[in-house]
């Protein structure tokens, strides 16, 4: 029995060992390469028969104190089984403390065989000698405190377009901050030093916005920056689709905040700034133009307006710590151009390309966000130090590669589009026009104050004109009774005594009067003067009007013909079933139905205006539960007369104003 059981673990044993792998750390050597500067290699035996790949990490301790003060990790391509290695790590542990440290490497490997044998632990120290050497280092240093060329700022302003925004609707807001610090230049003889400071240099800003309300903030995030969440220097903010509040004279407040700091491949961090812009909603009623006698006009929309601006507000920076005794004379930095500006192709056929953010629902998009692509500049700097007397006589040379900052220049090359806000920045705002293409360029190149000028990155783009918002003018059918509707049954009757063939569904009776021929006329070319794209339905029925309700572009609806106890009588057809003409009742309800159905709202959000030029229209249920816009229609019955000159003297829709043109 004993046998058996050794028999089995055997077995096991070796089955584990055959098919795992056992990494194992067998040194780790640690070399001083520079004054202060160590770097790290690591000999790694694969004890199995299995090829694998591994990760090594050095962690560095001060003696005695468990705490890491740097780390690393690399990942290690594939070690063959049986086979040693010497890994020598790219990255080093720099130091100016005479101290002892301790340098522990670990293999990362989870299904190793023996972990126990993956640490190598080792004593170093740095000793700073003292020699006849001029030693060099440089260190950046924060200099002055971010740049602020444009606080935050808001379009359209209150008296541009505020009280006129509705659900969906956007609003930009934008910064210019750019940053530039300075470079220390150390050369050291023996145990002193001279510093002295050279630039200032650009470096990288980021901006970070977050939203705190309700709505969405639409930004140019480039594949890049998305994964840091980092977002360019505007934003459009897009104004909630749904109605959020609950009675007139609510309010809504909506906070925006900006965060701006430096990048990841930062020269030296600055103290990050920060800055809000609030935003107040609130519906409220508005009388609007003239109203006919017996009209009711209900108005439920969004008035916005910027409750505050909390501005971005510089903050100093302390002056550098300089050392003035070592007899070492510091030269100035040469820097040179490296490989040029590198760009992100966005599109993967060669092309360069702005991103133009999507804004769900703008109709038509009068405010758009366009953003260049991410680009990287990388200079090489060259510091000497020189010696001065004999004590201290042989120069030193390093040659680093720093980051240098970008900038992103914006203008409108060609038609009537024009660029809101900071032009300069990564993202922009660009208020486009409703009739017109226009060209909008973008320059990707150095700051002025940058030491090294590479050639500038040029990127063009058109920005397509983006038309009308649509208005949809209805008729419907006559009641029976007017002048209209009589002489054309007489013109049948003519016909059909004439021996004519007339059919019940033919053209010749087409069933509406001559008033209500006027009004939509009417309705139609007044529309059209003020910058609306009109759909005209000669004929309709219920459908038609909830299909062309569930269309988010469409913000005028208006409807020429008779009603009844708060309902819209739609066009006559000829019912085949029956044999005779009939006609179908859109009822306000059906609004509702589009709404929830079509935008998950309980109202219409995007309707700015319903005019209803028919008896009874407003009577029941017509009112602003309905939509976040105004609707106009008759409270009680009157004759088609009235409706007709109201429509002639009254009849003044508002003109486009979101759109440049």
């Amino acid at each position: 029995m004993c046998r058996l059981l050794l028999y089995i673990f055997l077995i096991l044993v070796s089955t584990r060992a055959l098919w795992s792998t056992d990494f194992v750390a067998e040194s780790l050597v640690v070399t001083e390469v520079s004054p202060g500067v160590f770097g790290f290699s690591v000999t790694v035996h694969n004890n199995n028969v299995l090829d694998d790949t591994y990760s090594l990490r050095i962690d560095v301790y001060k003696a005695g104190s468990e705490t890491s003060i740097w780390s690393t990790t690399v990942e290690r391509p594939l070690l063959a089984s049986f086979q040693r290695r010497v890994d020598e790590i790219a990255q080093r542990f720099t130091t100016v403390d005479d101290t002892s440290y301790v340098a522990e490497v670990n293999i990362e490997y989870e299904a190793d065989v023996d972990p126990t044998n993956n640490s190598r632990r080792t004593t170093f120290q740095y000793v700073r000698e003292v020699d006849d050497r001029c030693r060099t280092s440089r260190r950046w240093h924060a200099g002055t405190p971010f740049r602020i060329v444009k606080n935050l700022t808001v379009f359209p302003d209150r008296k541009q377009l505020y009280n006129k925004l509705r659900p969906g609707d956007v609003i930009a807001i934008s910064a210019d901050v750019r940053d530039e610090d300075v470079m220390i230049q150390n050369c050291g003889c023996g145990e002193a030093d001279t510093s002295v400071t050279y630039g200032t240099f650009p470096d990288e800003v980021q901006y970070e916005w977050s939203l705190k309300g309700k709505g969405r903030l639409v930004t140019g995030r480039t594949p890049t920056t998305e994964q840091r969440q980092v977002f360019a220097n505007t934003v459009l903010y897009q104004i909630p689709e749904c109605d959020t509040l609950v009675s007139f004279n609510s309010f809504d407040k909506v906070e925006i905040s900006l965060t701006v700091r430096n990048a990841g491949s930062t020269l030296a961090f600055d103290a990050p700034l920060t800055g809000k812009v609030v935003l107040d909603f609130n519906i409220g009623r508005d009388p609007g133009d003239p109203i006919p006698e017996g009209a009711e006009r209900f108005r439920n929309a969004y008035f916005v307006h910027v409750h505050h601006i909390d501005t971005l507000s510089p903050i100093s920076n302390p002056a550098p710590t300089l050392g003035t005794a070592s007899s070492c004379i510091p030269r100035p930095p040469r820097i040179r151009p490296g490989t040029g500006i590198q760009v992100t192709d966005y599109i993967g056929d060669g092309l360069l390309r702005t991103m133009h953010a999507e804004t769900p629902n703008l109709c038509p998009e009068y405010l758009s966000l366009y953003t260049a692509p991410d680009a990287v500049d990388l200079d090489s700097a060259i510091v000497v130090c020189a010696g001065s007397s004999g004590a201290c006589f042989v120069a030193d040379t390093i040659r680093t590669v720093h980051t240098d900052a970008v900038e992103y220049h914006w203008d409108i090359v060609s038609g009537p589009s024009r660029i809101v806000g900071p032009t300069v920045g990564q993202s922009v705002a660009i208020h486009r026009s409703r009739t017109a293409n226009s060209i909008v360029r973008c320059r990707i190149r150095n700051s002025e104050r940058s030491e090294a000028q590479d050639p500038e990155v040029v990127i063009l783009d058109t920005i397509a004109a983006v038309g009308s918002p649509v208005a949809y003018v209805a008729k419907g059918d006559d009641d029976g009774i007017s002048i209209g509707l009589v002489a054309q049954r007489a013109y049948r009757g003519i016909l059909k005594w004439m021996e004519y063939s007339v059919d019940e569904t033919d053209e010749v009776y087409p069933g509406h009067s001559f008033l209500i021929q006027d009004i939509y006329d009417v309705l139609k070319s007044r529309l059209e003067g003020a910058g609306y794209r009109v759909i005209e339905a000669d004929t309709v029925r219920p459908n038609d009007i909830s299909t062309i309700l569930a269309f988010p572009c469409v913000k005028h609806f208006a409807f020429a013909g008779h009603g009844s106890s708060g309902s819209l009588t739609t066009s006559r057809y000829f019912d085949s079933n029956r044999k005779k003409f009939r006609n179908e009742t859109y009822q306000a309800t059906a609004i509702t139905n589009v709404a929830r159905t079509q935008f998950q709202c309980s109202k219409h959000p995007y309707l700015r205006r319903l005019s209803l030029m028919a008896c009874e229209s407003s009577k029941v249920a017509w009112d602003n539960r309905l939509l976040m816009g105004d609707m106009i229609g008759w409270a009680h019955a009157t004759n088609i007369v009235k409706a007709l000159a109201w429509t002639r003297a009254f009849f003044w829709p508002d003109a486009i104003i979101n759109t440049i043109d």
